[in-house]
């Protein structure tokens, strides 16, 4: 079982919605290859870790420093503004978190989330 931490469970939902349905978009596009989605929760010092992988083609390494940016996207703009990895990193901000892409991850994707735990002097 994982320590509690501090948290609108709305604002998390949305934010694992987010990276979880980017997963997936990206494994559409890249249907020759299995198609798997991974999510595992450990204790990591005074964190949560929550690490989403994916078997979809990853980030381009020229795009990773450009991926928080809102209205940045890959994908058809149509369909998509590029406000969702944005949202991601305002959520994690909020909970004094942090994100990481595996830059060096060549399976496809991997995103480690980091979320304090939530301790009895915590308000």
């Amino acid at each position: 079982m994982l320590p509690a931490i501090t948290a609108r469970a709305s604002r998390l939902r949305g934010m694992f919605k987010q990276l979880i349905d980017n997963a997936l978009d990206a494994m559409d596009s890249n249907r020759h290859q299995p198609r798997e989605l991974r999510i595992t929760t450990a204790t990591q010092e005074q964190a949560v870790s929550v690490v989403i992988e994916d078997t979809g083609p990853g980030v381009a390494s020229e795009l990773q420093w450009r991926i928080f940016e809102p209205f940045f996207t890959t994908k058809r703009a149509t369909t998509h503004v590029g406000l969702g990895l944005a949202m991601v990193q305002e959520v994690v901000n909020e909970q004094r978190g942090m994100i990481t892409l595996d830059p060096d991850y060549s399976a496809g994707c991997r995103w480690q989330v980091l979320l304090p735990i939530k301790y009895e002097d915590d308000s």
